[in-house]
């Protein structure tokens, strides 16, 4: 194997996790990680020294939804781990994704097989509505919802979620408008609300 295909990265997580890019014919996505802290700061750490002119915000961001969470890059003094710092707080209960393109270089020219991805969850551990995770396109609005066992029903602007899996939620909507808030409420088994959130549409 040459040497151009052994430029690789790890993520720094609460402890370290070694994530190896190898070859491969798409985009390399990793296991979704759960995080509590609304600031979470990763640190991706590469095989071999890194180009500084590569390190843009523009190669390495984090998604929020269809659009990228406001965040800060930073190459550390051992040039080859690249930290990313959101610039405002994740929201509790949504999904993000940070992504690596394959533009990063090392100062050999040498540059990752694929872009990478890897999702996390920021979860907030007292919260009765633990992930929100919303898709769209075509005019519907489909939203997954994962509760706390207590949860015995979600309702978002009224209308009854569809219990789909263990503790999982689900409904399509055919009438939201992009940039719209909705209010989603979960209810323990007496119909008690348990938890009010409100989510702004993308």
């Amino acid at each position: 194997m040459k040497m151009w295909k052994r430029f690789f990265l790890s993520t720094v997580l609460m402890c370290l996790v070694t994530l190896v890019i190898v070859p491969a014919a798409s985009a390399k996505s990793f296991p979704s990680k759960s995080v509590h802290d609304a600031m979470k700061s990763w640190s991706i750490k590469f095989s071999q020294q890194v180009e500084p002119g590569s390190v843009t915000e523009a190669n390495i961001y984090i998604m929020d939804g269809s659009k990228k969470h406001a965040a800060s890059v930073q190459l550390l003094s051992d040039g080859r781990t690249i930290k990313i710092t959101p610039r405002t707080s994740y929201v509790s209960g949504k999904i993000y994704q940070l992504e690596v393109s394959d533009e990063i270089r090392s100062t050999k020219g040498e540059t990752l097989s694929k872009k990478t991805t890897m999702p996390f969850e920021v979860t907030d551990p007292l919260a009765a509505i633990e992930t929100i995770h919303y898709t769209s396109g075509e005019g519907l609005h489909h939203f997954k919802i994962t509760a706390k066992p207590e949860v015995h029903a979600v309702k978002i602007n009224g209308i009854p979620l569809r219990l789909t899996g263990w503790n999982e939620f689900t409904h399509t909507f055919n009438n939201l408008k992009a940039g719209s808030t909705v209010t989603i409420k979960a209810y323990s088994e007496t119909n008690k609300t348990l938890e009010t959130k409100t989510y702004k549409l993308d």
